[in-house]
């Protein structure tokens, strides 16, 4: 003890290192009260909790969001399950043991975590340059083994984090495929499907909301092929101007290969995300400004802010759009398998910038959460996430291998049995042994037309016995289909168990019922789709066919009635009025068997029979003018019957006197008669 306390005062006498260990003490001191700009949460807290379906929120982590200061970010990561996200967040924002990482095959986080203690960060630029706080939120992985989520819940839950916050880092690892953009636009539409119920709900102050940027964070990407992809989609742009430009006089010239530096610029990245979500590509004047913007190390240029949004749901959730790759942070398996205990220098130079890149990335893309222009309090957010969450969930069909398998037979068997149908209707009745068949109009003794093969096949039976067998071949097809529904799936028609050991009994009875009502459906609907395009093939050509031949039954009919006419008339023996009922019951005979003819086949195919206007209309004119020429008649032969008549008068007369004068002449004068004379 004594040498202690000499020692002590040894070291108090020495004026040189107290004022060292005061100037230490006082830059401690000072660069606290100053505050780092990356203070460090303590821990993470569960905001939500993971009820297989949707999120419920946590009375602890409630309280977090409820107290967040004013003004205030939230900046999430997403992603497929063991991909290293909640490494990743804690890394670039936090620290990197803030969040529980997993240390096995299995997935570690459950639900949705929150930092306990935000992040003061600069955000904006110049005069609106402040000091926001930014919460940090890790979640789920999508997918993990011994999958403790459904579908559903996964939809919900990227759902209330694109709400909520201001970035959202999509984490995934190379290699890239289908299946990661397929993904993240499922999980897109989800999020616009819960949007636009709560705008129906009466919520539309959703719409109101700041769209969050998206950052495709990719880990482990293997640079030299990234350099290849970019340098390929360089090829295809230039190939596609050379081929919208004209060639100068002096001729081709050759392609420049522009080099590349260490890392892609945002430019290049920009384009990479455009071709992966299947964007338009970009403009000449895009493309210019990109490049100049990313002349920089630290330019920004990312997909959506040369004016061009990336295509379909992820344009309506996320106003920008970014691809960010990552080198692999080590090659030891011991070091992978937790990063959250291994600091930087024990990692790969080019991880710890990428990191770093991938903060200030972010960095630029935060703002305040805000609704229409106003920043939210936490307990503002606290209470919309309450209502949106209970009433815009959305539902998502869980995926099973069976019941894959059987609706793809089933699907298969449906496309055999619509195209059997549509043969079916197609060709022509087969004969029925000792049935009379009514025989068609174009077929008839006398037909004006003849038809093609085709026509002849279409119109061969009557409208109702072609509507008769087409309804035959339909409920046909259905107890088909019936028939495979019990052997594959174990339900009747009406959905209720055929019997055990009917169809496979590793189906649950549920999702058996609902494979079969649906493809019932699509298959009844396929059928009545064949019926009625049928009955529309065959109406539009017996009513093609019918036009044709009232227009020729009606021509031949109108030269019965002109030969009619002039014929009668030269007949001058018969009485005027036996003519005139003769020619009006010959003219009716005409027009009325021109009338059943057509009326027959009209009634043969099911149509309503064509009026036959002209051929009226000619029999008219021929009765109007047939009446005009008797009135020329009558007026003639009554000329005639007086003249007739005159002249036996004057002949009665002139034979008076001539008896008259013979009696005078004989009896030489003798006035036995006196004539008045």
């Amino acid at each position: 003890g004594g040498s202690t306390m000499a020692d002590n005062r040894r070291r108090a006498r020495t004026p040189g290192r107290a004022r060292l260990s005061l100037l230490l003490a006082g830059c401690l001191l000072l660069s606290g009260a100053a505050g780092d700009e990356r203070r460090e949460p303590t821990r993470g807290v569960q905001l939500f909790r993971n009820t297989r379906t949707h999120l419920e929120f946590t009375p602890e982590g409630a309280a977090i969001l409820r107290n967040a200061p004013r003004p205030f970010c939230i900046v999430s990561v997403v992603g497929p399950t063991r991909t290293g996200k909640s490494a990743l967040i804690g890394r670039c924002f936090a620290q990197p043991a803030s969040f529980d990482v997993g240390g096995d095959l299995f997935s570690k986080t459950s639900g949705v975590w929150i930092s306990d203690t935000p992040t003061m960060m600069e955000v904006g630029e110049g005069e609106g340059k402040r000091a926001v706080a930014v919460y940090v939120v890790d979640t789920e992985g999508f997918h993990g083994v011994l999958q403790r989520t459904t579908q559903s819940f996964e939809a919900n839950m990227f759902a209330v984090v694109c709400l909520m916050s201001s970035v959202v880092i999509y984490n995934s690892r190379a290699p890239l495929d289908a299946r990661d953009v397929e993904r993240l636009r499922t999980f897109a539409t989800a999020t616009a499907i819960v949007r636009d119920e709560l705008c129906a709900r009466g919520m539309g102050e959703v719409e109101q909301l700041r769209k969050p940027s998206l950052v495709w964070a990719v880990q482990n990407m293997n640079f030299k092929l990234l350099d290849a992809a970019l340098a390929r989609l360089d090829a295809e742009r230039s190939l596609a101007e050379s081929a919208e430009e004209p060639v100068a006089s002096g001729g081709e010239a050759a392609p420049t290969k522009k080099p590349r530096a260490d890392s892609p610029s945002n430019a290049d990245l920009a384009k990479l995300a455009k071709a992966l979500l299947r964007a338009p590509p970009l403009t000449d004047a895009a493309a210019a400004e990109q490049a100049g913007s990313a002349d920089g190390q630290e330019g920004e240029a990312e997909a959506g802010e040369a004016g061009e949004q990336p295509v379909d749901a992820i344009a309506q959730i996320f106003g920008h759009v970014q691809l960010h790759p990552l080198h692999a942070p080590h090659h030891d398996d011991e070091v992978l398998a937790d990063l959250s205990l291994a600091e930087d220098s024990q990692l790969s130079p080019a991880y710890v910038r990428d990191t770093a890149q991938l903060r200030r990335k972010c960095a630029r893309r935060l703002a305040a959460v805000s609704m229409g222009g106003t920043e939210l309090s936490g307990e503002a957010l606290y209470w919309h996430l309450e209502r949106w969450q209970l009433e815009g969930r959305v539902d998502v069909p869980e995926p099973n291998v069976a019941a894959a398998i059987v609706e793809a037979k089933l699907r298969r068997a449906c496309a055999v049995l619509v195209h059997g149908y549509a043969d079916m209707a197609a060709s022509p009745p087969a004969p029925v042994e000792g049935a009379e068949r009514e025989v068609a109009p174009h077929l008839a003794k006398g037909a004006h037309l003849e038809l093609d093969v085709a026509t002849l096949a279409l119109l061969a039976e009557p409208r109702e016995a072609l509507a008769g067998r087409l309804v035959l071949g339909r409920n046909d097809a259905m107890n088909q289909f019936d028939e495979l529904c019990q052997r594959w799936l174990g339900v009747s028609a009406s959905g209720s168990p055929a019997g055990r050991g009917a169809g496979p009994q590793w189906l649950p009875l549920a999702v058996a019922t609902t494979i079969a009502s649906r493809e019932r459906g699509a298959l009844d609907a396929q059928l009545d789709a064949r019926m009625c395009a049928a009955l529309d093939s065959y109406e539009q050509a017996a009513q093609r066919y019918l036009d044709e031949m009232s227009a020729a039954v009606s021509a031949h009919a109108c030269e019965e009635l002109r030969k009619k006419n002039s014929r009668d008339f030269t007949k001058w023996s018969l009485p005027l009025a036996t003519v005139e009922t003769g020619y009006a019951a010959a003219l009716d005979s005409i027009v009325a068997r021109a009338l059943d003819q057509v009326g027959r086949a009209a009634e043969f195919y099911g149509l309503r029979a064509p009026p036959l206007d002209d051929l009226k209309n000619e029999a008219f004119r021929s009765v109007k003018a047939s009446k005009k020429q008797l009135n020329k008649h009558k007026t003639a032969r009554a000329q005639l019957l007086r003249l007739a008549k005159t002249l036996r008068t004057f002949a009665f007369f002139m034979a008076l006197n001539v008896l008259d004068s013979w009696r005078r002449g004989k009896w030489g004068g003798a006035a036995i008669i006196e004539s008045p004379w």
